[in-house]
């Protein structure tokens, strides 16, 4: 598995690495010009030789982090300077931003109570979206938070975009940061939805709303067991998201 670039406008694909390891795409730097990318030794997920950061027009990757656990990896920060990551997998959790050339590390955000997972800027990075996770496998609960200063503010200024009560969860941003678009199980398919914000505040406005059904059993988000496999992701006038087809044959034969 390497990393390729596909071009929608004329359709021609190029590949961006060339080792002979396992390399799993991660971020794409907001403005398009770089990407994030592992490089694993073989199928453990441990197994990781690090992660290091390419030109998306060509050209040699550079290690940035040794010790990052690709899964953990979040988003860019600081217009393509920093990088959000997570540290460990436990409930404890531990954002860092690790500056790409100089390596240093800053503490974005500690919490005890819950695992936080699907960190994302809005586009101004003035603030961020993340879900929190109080039953792994039933409810999850989205938050924004309010950036200062590099640092997530404290839980008692967290907006709650969800009420908790199901599974909603990997929220990304609209380009004008007054949308978030997140995946959702509440009516009994994991579906894509949307949450209206308040231009300043970034509460939400009115109820959230579908925005693509996702009902058949050919086409399905149900299947990925890593949801962060499916890769939601927002442009400036689309979505984009991995989708598991099924498909069969019906033979005839006769028998004697």
């Amino acid at each position: 598995m390497q990393v390729w670039l596909k071009n929608l406008g004329t359709g021609a694909e190029t590949r961006q690495t060339s080792s002979s390891a396992i390399e799993l795409p991660l971020l794409i730097s907001p403005d398009g010009s770089r990407t994030i990318y592992c490089i694993f030794l073989g199928p453990d997920p441990q197994s990781s030789a690090g992660c290091f950061i390419a030109p998306t027009s060509g050209g040699e990757g550079r290690n940035f982090c040794q010790t990052c656990n690709p899964s953990s990896i979040q988003d860019w920060f600081d217009h393509g300077r920093k990088v959000l990551y997570k540290k460990g997998i436990s409930v404890n959790t531990e954002f860092v931003l690790r500056d790409i050339d100089s390596g240093v590390e800053t503490t974005f955000l500690r919490y005890p109570k819950f695992s936080i997972a699907a960190t994302r800027f809005s586009p101004d990075e003035r603030w961020i979206s993340f879900q929190v996770v109080i039953e792994a496998a039933t409810r999850r609960q989205i938050f924004i938070a309010p950036v200062r200063n590099g640092v997530a503010a404290d839980e008692a200024e967290w907006i709650p975009v969800t009420d908790g009560s199901g599974l909603d969860r990997n929220a990304v941003w609209s380009p004008d940061g007054n949308l978030l678009y997140f995946l959702s199980e509440r009516d009994g398919f994991r579906c894509i939805w949307a949450q209206r914000l308040e231009r300043n505040s970034k509460h939400p406005v009115g109820e959230a709303f579908p925005v693509h059904h996702l009902h058949q059993t050919r086409r399905s988000l149900m299947p990925f067991q890593e949801i962060g496999a499916i890769g939601l992701s927002v442009t400036r006038n689309g979505l984009i998201f991995s989708l598991t087809e099924m498909n069969g044959n019906i033979w005839m034969a006769n028998f004697e």
